[in-house]
Order: structure tokens, then sequence, then C-alpha cells
């Protein structure tokens, strides 16, 4: 998700990508958080935002991304509950966590 810091003049982006089964899978970050382009609209009339998803600042952008470091953090600990593998059996869950399976948080 590319971002506009509003207080820096400047783009920046957040990707989110699961390393599964020896495989990088596409970024699913604008699939998962929802709420960024809903609480931080992107101005269309500021030309600096153009092509991004959202307009914030970097106090904002730095705890979206903390916030999600901590997510990323609790599933990479394997933490049986975690929210990204809820859906899975725990014989799946288990089958995962064995073959590596990791969420990587790359940001600007």
């Amino acid at each position: 998700m590319k971002i506009y810091i509003s207080d820096k003049h400047e783009i920046r982006e957040i990707t989110l990508r699961e390393w599964r089964n020896g495989n990088l899978s596409p970024d699913c970050f604008d699939d998962l958080e929802t709420n960024v382009p809903n609480d931080y609209p992107t101005d269309h009339d500021n030309e600096e935002a153009e092509g991004t998803s959202a307009t914030m600042t970097e106090k904002d952008y730095n705890e979206v991304v903390e916030w999600w470091r901590d997510e990323c953090r609790e599933y990479n600990e394997r933490s049986p509950y975690s929210w990204f593998v809820e859906n899975l059996t725990s014989e799946q869950r288990e089958e995962e966590y064995a073959k590596g399976a990791k969420m990587i948080l790359d940001w600007d």
C-alpha cells in the first residue's frame, strides 16, 4: 500500500507477504488492512499524493507500522491462536509452522 506522508511530502510503501512452502506470497497488505484507506483518505486534489491509498502524518504511519509489526511478531512466534491461522485445524497449523510459515512486513 502506498501512503502519502503529508508532513514529509513523500510517499512510503508498506507490504505484507507470507513465506509458505518455500514461496513468497503476493503482497496482501491492501487486503488485510482495510481501515487505513477509510480512516486516512487520500486527497485526490493533491498531485503529490497521486497513486496512493491513504494520506497520513509520519506519526500515524509509524503507529500503523508498529501495530502490524506486533501482529507479525505474534504470528511468527507461532501462537496457536494467531488470527492469521485461525481457520486452520491444529494439524494444518502445525504443518504450516513446520514448513516455516512466516509473515514478512516491509516498509519504507
